[in-house]
């Protein structure tokens, strides 16, 4: 699975020597650039290699007219595309089991709600959202970017892993979200001021600290 597609996705997968073919399911949150961009570089580079497996795009329903218009404009059409690639819109809420001992579901945030106020756009386009996964019985949260720490404190789930940004909202405020699931690990990625977070993480209670892991390019977390 990989989460989100921004661009200079396809270099950092080879820097990582990850098989693009490794990759069955593309996941997008949001349509902001540096989670989408590199969506169309990637399946082109897929179809470079010759890739023949099937590839599997999920995202909020809202967003799949939308996202097989950029993939048109960048001439990717599912006739000269090698391999089969089904965009699936899904609805929020909605469990989708992806194998045995894996599902998934889309949870809509409010990270683009009323955001640029642009009348020629249907709202609904405006769109969000995080991914809860559940994988034999472990629940790993992926918020993407929220506007507010409500958009995790809202859920009633066991979060046994939270994967969150921090260029929105204050990192201090995840402090909210540990007390609440008492998760294992929280994995806070997504990082703009690297000073301010590298301040704020030496400054926590050692006996919270071991919870939080600060994210880099790279980083791999055995779970």
């Amino acid at each position: 699975m990989l989460i989100d597609c921004g661009e200079g996705v396809s270099r950092a997968l080879l820097e990582r020597s990850i098989p693009l073919d490794a990759i069955n399911s593309v996941f997008i949150s949001h349509f902001h650039a540096d989670h989408s961009a590199g969506l169309p570089g990637l399946i082109t580079r897929m179809k470079l290699e010759g890739r023949t497996i099937p590839l599997n795009i999920y995202l909020h329903k809202n967003l799949e007219e939308s996202l097989w218009q950029m993939l048109n404009l960048f001439l990717l059409f599912k006739e000269n595309i090698p391999f089969a690639l089904e965009i699936c819109g899904v609805e929020e809420g909605h469990v989708i089991d992806y194998k045995p001992g894996v599902s998934f579901k889309c949870l809509r945030n409010s990270h683009l709600a009323n955001k640029y106020q642009i009348g020629y756009v249907p709202e609904e386009r405006f769109v969000s959202a995080g991914f809860l996964f559940s994988l034999n019985n472990i629940s790993i949260l992926f918020t993407s970017d929220i506007e507010d720490i409500k958009d995790i404190l809202c859920l009633e789930e066991k979060l046994d892993y939270i994967i969150t940004e921090a260029a929105h909202i204050p990192p201090e405020k995840l402090l909210q979200a540990f007390v609440k699931y008492e998760p294992e690990k929280i994995i806070v990625t997504h990082i703009v001021d690297e000073n301010k977070i590298d301040l704020w993480y030496a400054n926590l209670d050692k006996k919270i600290k071991k919870f939080f892991i600060v994210a880099f390019d790279g980083m791999e977390i055995l779970l």
